[in-house]
């Protein structure tokens, strides 16, 4: 699978594609795919670069960013943390966004039917003028505060497969950060860091156009990225299928008829749920 990558200094330069260990079940760029999204107000989620060419954008899911149904972002400031595509190299690429000027500016784009959204944050083309062949200049409300020496990782529109393409019982990683695991008293998760959870794809919900994993999610997953592996005649291919949005929880009633009590426990049933890629496409080529 062909990924870029793009330097960050005051402007994003797209490099090629690391070589992958052949010893790693899927390629070293793909471990840097997941985005720490932290806001001002202490609340995390997890998103994804999508790179158009033109265009670089954070992909989420909407309710990390937005306001519940309001059409505003619940908090103007947020910081974006990712990884470089070479897992030797652990310096964090940090980006701080001020969401209510790219709002304002028309770069916020939320769906309004499905749980996903896209920022634009780089762009080819600043003030009508085109850059250097390559490069790409971050828009007003993006501050590059920190960049890895190899750069930021990104999904190309080659890598993504839509909705009717997924297959049932095919292999796929769940990517994100669940700040809401662990505590602090026992320290044994790095919070910065991204987690991965190995399963299948469950089924397809035509009904809700939506699907399903046998992999768990938790707070903090939402908006991470989920990558199907399958083989065709080039080999074995990692594409991205969706956007994390909710786990499925398990529900047991207890009832005490003679008293009329009733209470209900709500526990993870280890099956999540994922937006396809499709809305997502849909917002870009607004």
């Amino acid at each position: 699978m062909e990924t870029r990558h793009f330097t960050i200094v005051f402007s994003l330069l797209l490099l090629e594609s690391l070589a992958s260990d052949t010893s790693r079940s899927i390629p070293d760029d793909n471990l840097a795919y997941p985005v720490l999204i932290t806001l001002r107000t202490g609340s995390t989620g997890s998103g994804f670069f999508l790179n158009t060419s033109t265009n670089v954008y954070l992909v989420t899911a909407r309710h990390v960013l937005m306001d519940g149904q309001a059409a505003s972002v619940q908090c103007p400031l947020a910081e974006l943390v990712s990884y470089s595509g070479d897992p030797d190299d652990h310096t964090a690429n940090r980006i701080v966004l001020d969401l209510g000027l790219l709002f304002s500016n028309k770069c916020v784009k939320a769906h309004t039917t499905c749980d996903v959204m896209a920022v634009r944050l780089f762009s080819s083309v600043t003030n009508g003028v085109h850059c250097p062949r390559g490069q790409m200049a971050a828009l007003p409300g993006v501050a590059v505060a920190q960049s890895s020496s190899n750069g930021v990782v990104s999904v190309k529109l080659d890598a993504v497969k839509r909705y009717d393409d997924v297959l049932v019982a095919n292999e796929v990683y769940l990517f994100g950060n669940p700040s809401s695991l662990g505590i602090q008293e026992i320290p044994q998760l790095d919070p910065f860091r991204p987690l991965l959870r190995k399963g299948i794809v469950a089924a397809l919900n035509d009904k809700s156009h939506s699907i399903v994993l046998d992999c768990p999610a938790y707070p903090g997953s939402s908006g991470g990225p989920v990558l199907e592996a399958d083989s065709d005649h080039i080999g074995r291919q990692m594409r991205v299928i969706g956007v994390v949005c909710q786990f499925v929880p398990s529900a047991e009633v207890w009832v005490n008829a003679s008293n009329g009590f009733a209470n209900r426990n709500l526990s993870n049933s280890g099956y999540s749920i994922a937006t396809p890629m499709d809305p997502v496409l849909e917002l870009i080529r607004q």
